[in-house]
């Protein structure tokens, strides 16, 4: 936002320094167009404060209060109104940015019984607004991007980061800074993000690195570095009495990361969403036409019976299930006569959000010999039909067909690395289809006269026993740009009769040449009783059963199968992709349905277009009668499940990863860190919490930090160790004011030892303040056998 220079003022501290004071505000806000004169008040107009914080804390914040006189009533008051980073505060010493930070409105308060001429405190803090922001980013960040954008959201006026005193590398000596986290790792199941300050955190703790603002800029540094590389000043005592104390000591340091797993399934698997609301009181008996209020739902549904005997078809008390129907989904981008569906029961069928690509509507006609059905010129039926949707017909297609376009495409989804390449995808699908009025009811429909539903049900009986649905499953790599295909034609080319062996992944990934293609692969469904391990198969039909998984691809021409492909349960197993991570997204496409019939090859002949000039005999004995049949064809979005890459293991583990760590046996207390980001060896597939490589995205198992190369949790023990495995001297009192760069302390009375400022209260007039300071050591730890 675009700030103004409102309020500015100077004063000197003892030592006759400038300390300019400049509040900058929104300009949008009302104030006059020329900056007012501070007052400052006469005893400590300014202290900066940096609390106290342990040697393993993250974030080390500071805030600061101006005391400054209110030249008339309530003259400051409108800026306890404004919001985050709307009022900024600049304080500069002899012309150099020394601090900088926002307001805290929260803090304000002033005397209510006078009208002027009396003091007032404005509190500023330079990291406090971190605890307060949300996290909004999305995609892989690199922590120096998550840095510099967390200190815009600051405020600050400096926007500078000094890694200097970091001394943490991966790789080829590749600075920590460069390493990325995955977004998702900050947002929870129900999507709700940690704050800027949590995830600052979460990044930066396991590599034991702390951030604290000094001289107007943020310095990212770690202890070792700071014993190691900073510049090393004295402390000089300035108060009457300081305190000798000693640092606390540890017993064990137990590092625990939760590395938050991809388990669940990684598409949007809701298509209905919460708009309309879908009442199973709503019906819309036996009609071609729409529901009279369609147009103020904004669906339209229609009532299928549960009986399918004319007699009884407009009956109320025989409703089995309304499907719903509107034009968009929540997880999916639909073509044009594809419609978000949900199925609602009555009596019967199931309440199940899908998508409806082909569909039918069913008038009853009590015994009235009229309608057009199927191309017939004059059928002698009691029920009449209209297909709605998308025609079979015209994608209905054998084999290695052509197709055009997708009918569904689902939206994109993060795909994680996996670097041991233990893993596979699990692509599941529940679909219904057939040719029943009413589809989940695997019934013999009842016989009325010539009647078209029986002819179709015993045809689909026969000629059904395997359904397969064209699908184009597609990723496209971040590392290398290109996009790649799920290639698996091989169940239905088969042209020989043969023994179906298992595999844990079936079919390969190759480069996706966009449309028009040739179908790339199939999911597949039929009975699981087709999977039994002898020659009798029986003959059952896979459709009219309402909504069922697909199965691992077999061919129709399997005579004996490997008896671990009936343990596999649903779903179809593929190989996990080239070149992850990426964007892994689904299209069913507009051609290549298909239907196999038990030990008979998948020939092209058998998806010629219907002739309607045949007579009834003639179209009833066509084997692809089926297809101009079919009534239904409703699916469920796709999930997609991230799996081991066994038969028996198929569960990621998803536990956290614990470290435990020896310190000082003596000590009573426990020392537990928590953290979102982390490493193992070996890398833990799927998490989001892990450090990622810029290269190629891989996980980074290992960082290096003073000559060790080892887990993060391992080095981040290392300087624990240094730190807490044995007492350090601590040192507090009043002293001078230190307005240098952050560094290393020396202290006159301790010979030989480093310290790092914890706390410091500064009084900028005097120019002192009270200061405590804490021995620490370079890291030296090394990991003894026997600990985990």
């Amino acid at each position: 936002m675009a700030m103004a220079k409102r309020y500015q003022g100077s004063f000197l501290d003892i030592a006759s320094n400038v300390w300019a004071v400049e509040i900058w505000l929104d300009s949008a806000a009302e104030y006059d167009s020329s900056a007012r004169e501070l007052i400052f008040a006469g005893d400590e107009p300014l202290v900066i404060e940096w609390p106290e914080t342990a040697k393993h804390d993250v974030v080390c914040g500071s805030t600061a209060t101006l005391r400054i006189e209110s030249p008339g009533d309530r003259s400051y008051f409108n800026m306890a109104s404004l919001y985050d980073c709307q009022a900024r505060m600049d304080v500069y010493r002899n012309d150099s940015l020394f601090w900088s930070g926002t307001i805290d409105p929260e803090f304000y308060e002033e005397p209510y019984e006078k009208a002027q001429n009396y003091d007032i405190e404005l509190s500023f803090s330079d990291f406090g607004v971190l605890d307060r922001q949300k996290y909004d980013l999305e995609g892989r960040q690199s922590i120096g991007t998550l840095m510099a954008e967390a200190l815009s959201r600051c405020g600050m006026l400096a926007q500078s980061i000094d890694w200097s005193l970091c001394t943490t590398r991966f790789g080829r000596n590749t600075p920590v800074y460069s390493a990325m986290v995955d977004s998702a790792n900050f947002y929870d199941e129900d999507g709700e993000a940690s704050t800027w300050k949590e995830v600052l955190e979460g990044v930066l703790q396991p590599l034991a690195v702390r951030i604290v603002q000094r001289l107007g800029k943020w310095w990212a540094y770690d202890i070792n570095g700071l014993a190691t590389l900073a510049d090393v000043r004295a402390v000089n005592w300035s108060g009457d009495s300081q305190i000798l104390s000693m640092d606390p000591t540890y017993k064990t340091l137990k590092v625990t990361w939760s590395t938050y797993c991809r388990d669940q399934e990684l598409q949007e698997l809701d298509c209905w969403g919460d708009e309309p609301e879908t009442d199973a009181e709503l019906t819309n008996r036996n009609t071609h036409s729409a529901n009279s209020n369609a147009s103020s739902l904004g669906a339209q549904y229609y009532t299928y019976p549960q009986d399918t005997d004319a007699e009884d078809w407009l009956g109320s008390a025989n409703d089995g299930f309304t499907l719903w129907l509107k034009d968009d989904a929540e997880g999916a981008t639909l073509a044009d006569g594809v419609k978000a569906a949900k199925t609602v029961a009555q009596a019967g069928g199931a309440d199940q959000e899908c998508v409806a690509i082909c569909y039918g509507t069913f008038v009853g006609d009590n015994g009235r010999a009229a309608g057009t059905t199927i191309g017939q010129s004059d059928p002698v039926i009691s029920v009449e039909y209209e297909r709605k949707g998308i025609n079979p017909a015209s994608v209905v297609a054998p084999p290695q067909c052509t197709a055009t376009s997708a009918l569904v495409k689902t939206y994109e989804s993060e795909l994680p690395v996996a670097n041991d390449g233990s893993l596979r995808l699990c692509v599941s699908m529940e679909a219904l289809f057939g040719s029943s009025a009413n589809p989940f009811d695997s019934s013999e429909p009842e016989t009325i006269g010539d009647n078209l539903l029986l002819h179709a049900y015993d045809c689909w009986r026969g000629c059904c026993n395997y359904f397969y649905l064209p699908v184009a499953i597609l990723f496209k790599s971040d590392a290398t740009g290109k996009t790649y295909v799920w290639r698996n034609l091989s169940p239905l080319t088969a042209s020989k009769v043969s023994r179906q062996s298992y595999s844990g992944t079936v079919g390969s990934w190759k480069e996706w040449g966009g449309y028009p293609c040739t179908v790339p692969g199939y999911l597949s469904w039929y009975e699981q009783s087709l999977l039994a391990s002898d020659e009798d198969y029986p003959k059952s039909t896979c459709a009219n059963n309402g909504f069922q998984g697909n199965r691992q691809a077999v061919s129709p021409l399997v005579c004996k199968v490997d008896a671990r492909l009936g343990r596999m349960g649903t779903g179809q197993r593929i190989p996990y992709p080239p070149a992850a991570p990426g964007k892994l997204w689904i299209e069913i496409l507009n051609n290549g349905v298909c239907m196999g019939k038990h030990k008979v090859a998948m020939q092209n002949s058998q998806w010629s277009v219907v002739d309607s000039t045949l007579d009834t005999s003639q179209r009833y004995a066509r084997s692809n009668f089926p297809y101009v049949t079919m009534h239904w064809l409703l699916v469920t979005l796709p999930k997609v499940t991230i799996e081991k890459d066994a038969v028996y293991d198929t569960d990621l583990d998803t536990d956290d990863v614990e470290y435990s760590f020896a310190l000082d046996g003596n000590a009573a207390e426990e020392l537990s860190i928590d953290t979102v980001c982390g490493t193992a060896e070996g890398g833990v597939p799927t998490a989001r919490g892990a450090y990622l490589d810029p290269t190629d995205c891989s996980q980074v198992t290992e960082f290096a930090r003073a000559g060790r190369t080892a887990q993060a949790e391992e080095l981040l023990g290392g300087t624990i160790y240094s730190q807490y495995a044995s007492r350090k001297v601590k040192l507090s009192g009043e002293a001078d004011l230190d307005a240098g760069s952050l560094c290393a302390y020396s202290e006159q009375n301790q010979s030989g030892k480093a310290f790092m400022k914890v706390a410091e209260t500064m009084d900028c007039r005097m120019g002192c303040g009270d200061v405590a300071i804490v021995e620490i050591r370079p890291d030296e730890y090394d990991r003894e056998e026997g600990e985990s």
